[in-house]
């Protein structure tokens, strides 16, 4: 379906915002993932996204955020909302920051009737609901769902441009195909000029540290400009470079590769491999990418051993497509009974040092090294929380370790081990183990030697030689 413009000439989008609506989102009842994707989509047309904002489902509050967002972008895309309940505000709200009344669109009133008797239900007041628009609005066709969006030109203060509304459903399969099918074509993004972008993961650094190593490449008067972001304990440095009306894509993209390089100058031994030649460089691996297809073009395959992680770090690395490639198998070994009969762990050093500790994890990790065939085996033991923790131990205590094949068959494995001092929720603690894990071998595949490469909250701990178990 084709949208109809006004007379009026269409400013291109150079400005937008992104607004969720639902008291479920508001409550953090559901998480939003769609803010996500829509800003970066709209980021990979070249359309900055200037502000995400969540609203309730409140057509008086939705309608004022409506009309100050038409006075400060170009360019508003709505989530969720457009259902067939009557709690579903985006309809009313719309049509209240147009100053319209709303009717029903004949065609979607049509397509729902034909749509409920081919499923046998009756055509209910609610289900009519979706059929509805403010007057001067268009409709949006839904082809994962029932509940067609809406488009509409918002001009608050006319004759000023105002700024173009596009209303999708909640669901993200919704939002997705609604946003290929009516929205992509319909955006104006500056020809000329505008901004680039491009994505560098980090890991084993906290984020102090490595806004320390950075230093000036983070200034905010930069461009392009560079921010640190955190999540799962890994960094990812945003470059964005704002492009002048005269420049050139090859112009632009140099700009990016130096500030790229000059990142990975000043932190050589943390940051992940890019996209292969050929690909979106706007888009990096993520930790485990990196690390699969890294392991992939070296011919080198991984174990896995896990204890308190309870076989995160494997399903972690599965999600990549193509991971058998490099991941042979791993052990979920609970228990100290789990961790002798399968991976070899004597009891003299468990009863010695315990489960949690340097001794063990090196166990561990020539224990699945030696059973699985694989080149490097990664292991983690500790104590997730919210209980478990001694004063020796606390709550977040995690140890590491990596052993890998020597070039020579007779000699032992080199065994790197770390002890982690992590904080936070049991998932958190968790997921940090388990990047931390593979941060330790994305050293080892660096070429780093045991020891070098310090990872973000790693604590001091005296090494112990581990014989083959």
């Amino acid at each position: 379906m084709s949208i109809s413009q006004p007379p009026t000439p269409c400013p291109p989008h150079r400005r937008a915002a992104i607004v969720s609506i639902g008291d479920e989102l508001i409550t953090g009842q559901v998480l939003d993932t769609n803010s996500a994707y829509l800003a970066s989509r709209l980021v990979e047309a070249s359309i900055l996204p200037v502000e995400h904002i969540t609203v309730p489902d409140d057509d008086a509050a939705l309608a004022a955020t409506l009309v100050r967002l038409a006075r400060a972008t170009d360019l508003i895309l709505c989530s969720g909302g457009i259902g067939p309940t009557p709690d579903d505000p985006t309809r009313e709200a719309l049509a209240i920051a147009l100053g319209e009344d709303l009717v029903t669109d004949e065609p979607t009133r049509a397509a729902l009737a034909e749509r409920c008797a081919s499923r046998g239900r009756p055509l209910t007041p609610l289900t009519l609901l979706q059929a509805l628009r403010p007057r001067s609005a268009a409709m949006l066709p839904n082809t994962a769902g029932t509940a067609p969006g809406l488009f509409a030109r918002l001009r608050p203060d006319a004759p000023a441009p105002g700024a173009d509304v596009f209303c999708l459903p909640g669901p993200p399969m919704e939002v997705h195909a609604m946003f290929n099918l009516s929205v992509a074509p319909a955006l104006r993004p500056v020809l000329r000029g505008g901004f680039a972008t491009r994505l560098v993961r980090i890991v084993g650094l906290g984020e102090s540290d490595a806004a320390a190593k950075l230093g000036p490449i983070l200034a905010r008067d930069r461009n392009p400009l560079v921010g640190i972001t955190a999540s799962g304990g890994v960094l990812t440095c945003r470059i964005r470079a704002q492009t002048p009306p005269d420049a050139t894509s090859d112009s632009v993209h140099s700009e990016l590769d130096r500030t790229e390089a000059s990142i990975r100058a000043a932190l050589p031994d943390h940051v992940l491999d890019g996209p292969p030649p050929g690909a979106d460089r706007s888009i990096a691996p993520t930790l485990e990418e990196s690390i699969i297809h890294a392991l992939a073009r070296r011919a080198e395959t991984l174990a896995c051993a896990e204890s308190c992680t309870g076989g995160l770090l494997s399903e972690i690395l599965t999600r990549v497509p193509g991971c058998s490639a490099a991941m042979v198998g791993s052990w979920v070994t609970y228990s100290n009974t789990m961790k002798e009969s399968q991976l070899g762990v004597s009891r003299t050093l468990l009863e010695s040092h315990g489960a949690v500790s340097d001794p063990a994890a090196r166990a561990m990790a020539v224990g699945a090294l030696d059973r699985s065939g694989a080149r490097h085996a990664l292991a983690i033991t500790g104590i997730a929380g919210p209980d478990g923790g001694t004063p020796d131990k606390p709550v977040g205590t995690v140890h590491i370790a990596l052993a890998s094949r020597a070039a020579d068959p007779a000699t032992p494995p080199i065994v790197d081990a770390r002890r982690l001092a992590l904080s936070g929720p049991r998932q958190e603690i968790r997921l940090r183990a388990a990047a931390n894990a593979l941060a330790l071998l994305h050293f080892r595949m660096r070429g780093l030697d045991p020891g070098r490469g310090r990872l973000s909250m790693e604590a001091a701990c005296q090494p112990t030689a581990v014989a083959r178990a």
